[in-house]
């Protein structure tokens, strides 16, 4: 977070607190001269101890780092602190460790520190820490049920086939009574004589199985199908009714694990139980399992919700630091100095955002909560958003910006058009970051196959910027990777932008590739296949501002709690001659509205977490009022709700755009610009 032109000084370290009382996480500072004096901590570490505060946490710990750590793991503990941060050129480590928390309870904590040198204070170590009690919990039962699987399968069954290969369908009796005269001897002795598993099972279950479950178990016991129910679980079962040699019937059951074999083989491990007497019992665990996996959704959806909390409490602030920052800084008469200050703030704030939402997306990613979506956009209309702000931004940093799009590109295809623009847009603002004046970016987009009603396209992204060095090349699609320090200096890169790109490429079942030299530029290369639909092929837009007006003498209505943001879109609004009015909630702003002339707005800018009524409810109750303009008077969701469930409920309920918080004042221009041509070129 603190890269090498970061100080810490007595001047800085005011910073350092401020930001740290806003991080989520856990974060404290300590020198690394033994015992580790504690120099700065914040709330959430004391929460993780189960203290009140500092002086409860002094109490504890003594104020050192010795004293935060379990006493049987703090040798082991700087041992590898000091060997991870002497073997890597950023002075990085991460290690888990055993805390006492105040009530006297052992917990786990996952510990990612920075050690760096000051001048003020000599070495020292920033660190974030998190509560991972729960999570070690976890992995240490499923490793151990994992090992329990294979071992109870033979201890509680007496008879046990391994499917050595699901692709060769090759198997063998792990366990059974092939000579003896039970009820399981002869079945194995004839099943064995099938050679591949498919005639094997085809012969049990012709042989043993009763009438009544035979097309049942035919189903259930396929390959296929037994690796599609292994997918997501560690185990399950079949239960059938068995014909027994007397004629009766008997419940039997069939349980399935998934082994990782030698060699990279995939196989089966299956055992044979009579569990006639255990029937309810098996009912009940299955019941047991049901709620187990309705437990587990639940915790999924409590931590999506917590993750969009984070979001929109963290961005409301980074809102007002960003705005206050842009008004401030276009204050006539300021001294240079305090320019400069201004400069380092914004730039500071928006890397600091840039990293909040690296992390936010890592976290939905690494959780399965990013959902790929499949629906019909307008690859056209994409493009030409991209290609519009990709061009503003070569122009602001006096670049040559070159577009080309195959003729035999389709206007509209089926798949996650947002996803995909956050791709392209990482790489060339990628681009644009790295290459200086008077360089160039080029963008490209063919079409290289169609087959079987989809189409797959490539897309690439050529710079003449500063490089890669090959030895970093294979690294830089990895997580928190950085070429050096004077990069990330430099141009503010947080190593998490490219993990997220790749990701994403990966979950559309696409490919990114890389090819740089040193000093010469840098080319990306992405292909992806989308799904056709049915508008044809046609003439794919570039960019242009046509449709476009400008805001002087329109009215903007503005819905915000906020009292600061509100007063920073009013800055940014009237910097424009436009008028802005201003209500407190949604309810304000629907009553507003309704008392205003028909047209007498030409747009509406609508925050989304209101008291009294909240954003989504105000601009269904304006989309219904029986009046010309509420049907096309153009809503913009401006929210610090930033995730793609939060951008699909905004516009299923009528709104045109949704912008997050901190919103770019050249963005929000754009849209509006946008949004109100497009209204009056309609009418």
């Amino acid at each position: 977070m603190f890269g090498q032109h970061f100080e810490l000084n007595d001047q800085t370290f005011s910073v350092i607190e401020a930001l740290g009382k806003h991080m989520p996480g856990g974060f404290f500072i300590y020198k690394a001269e033994k015992p580790g004096e504690v120099m700065f901590a914040n709330r959430a570490v004391y929460d993780i101890f189960g203290c009140e505060g500092p002086d409860d946490f002094g109490q504890l710990t003594g104020n050192v780092f010795a004293g935060m750590v379990h006493p049987d793991d703090y040798d082991e503990v700087c041992a590898v602190v000091s060997r991870q941060t002497a073997d890597n050129e950023d002075r990085t480590d991460h290690v888990e460790y055993r805390i006492v928390a105040k009530n006297g309870e052992v917990r786990w904590v996952d510990d990612y520190g920075h050690f760096t040198t000051t001048d003020a204070y000599g070495g020292i170590h920033y660190v974030f820490i998190s509560d991972i009690t729960e999570k070690r919990a976890r992995m240490e039962s499923d490793k151990a049920v994992r090992q329990a699987v294979i071992e109870s399968l033979s201890k509680a069954y007496h008879t046990v086939w391994l499917i050595n290969d699901i692709e060769s369908e090759t198997f063998s009796l792990y366990r059974g009574d092939i000579e003896g005269t039970s009820a399981h001897a002869v079945p194995i002795r004839d099943a064995l004589g099938q050679l591949k598993y498919s005639k094997a099972k085809e012969h049990y279950i012709k042989t043993t199985v009763a009438p009544i479950d035979q097309e049942r178990l035919t189903n259930d016991l396929t390959i296929d199908n037994i690796a599609k129910r292994l997918e997501d679980k560690q185990q399950f079962n079949v239960t059938y009714l068995r014909v027994m040699d007397d004629g009766s019937e008997r419940y039997f059951r069939i349980e399935f694990a998934k082994l990782d074999m030698p060699g990279g083989k995939v196989g089966f491990v299956c055992g044979f139980k009579d569990v006639d007497d255990e029937v309810r019992e098996t009912m009940a665990r299955n019941q047991a399992l049901v709620e187990a996996l309705e437990a587990a959704e639940e915790a999924n959806r409590a931590k999506t919700v917590f993750l969009s909390n984070m979001s929109h409490e963290i961005r409301t602030p980074m809102n007002a630091i960003i705005g206050l920052d842009s008004l401030a800084s276009k204050i006539e008469g300021l001294p240079d100095e305090a320019r400069e200050y201004l400069e380092k703030i914004g730039d500071s704030a928006r890397h600091l955002l840039d990293l909040i939402n690296d992390i936010l997306d890592m976290s939905r990613i690494e959780s399965g909560r990013l959902v790929i979506r499949k629906e019909e956009f307008s690859f056209a209309a994409m493009l030409e958003q991209i290609g519009t702000m990709v061009m503003s931004q070569c122009e602001d940093k006096g670049l040559t910006f070159e577009y080309r799009i195959d003729e035999a590109v389709d206007e509209y295809y089926i798949g996650d058009d947002t996803k995909l623009k956050q791709v392209l847009i990482n790489i060339l603002s990628n681009a644009i970051k790295f290459t200086d004046a008077p360089g160039r970016v080029a963008f490209s987009v063919d079409r290289i196959a169609v087959f079987e009603g989809q189409s797959t396209l490539k897309f690439v992204v050529k710079d003449t910027g500063i490089g890669i060095d090959a030895d970093f090349v294979p690294k830089i699609f990895s997580s928190f990777t950085q070429e050096d320090g004077g990069r990330s200096t430099k141009y503010g890169s947080t190593g998490l932008g490219m993990a997220i790109t790749k990701s994403i490429v990966d979950m559309m079942n696409g490919t990114i590739s890389v090819e740089s030299e040193k000093g010469a530029g840098t080319e990306f290369t992405v292909v992806i296949t989308l799904k056709n639909c049915d508008h044809g092929v046609q003439d794919v837009a570039r960019p242009s501002t046509k449709g476009r007006v400008e805001l002087a003498g329109r009215h903007i209505l503005m819905a915000e709690d906020v009292a600061i943001n509100a007063e920073i879109m009013k800055q940014l609004i009237t910097s424009r001659d436009a008028a802005i009015d201003h209500a407190e909630n949604g309810l304000a702003a629907v009553e507003m509205f309704e008392r205003s002339a028909n047209g007498y707005y030409d747009a509406i800018l609508m925050d989304i977490r209101m008291p009294e009524m909240d954003g989504l409810e105000a601009a269904k109750r304006i989309r219904a009022l029986d009046r010309d303009d509420a049907r096309d008077v153009p809503i913009i969701a401006l929210t610090a709700n930033a995730f793609d469930e939060d951008v699909q409920r905004s516009l299923q309920v009528g709104m045109n755009a949704h912008l997050s918080k901190p919103v770019e004042p050249g963005r929000l221009f754009e849209t509006l610009e946008d949004l109100i041509g497009g209204r009056e070129q309609a009418e």
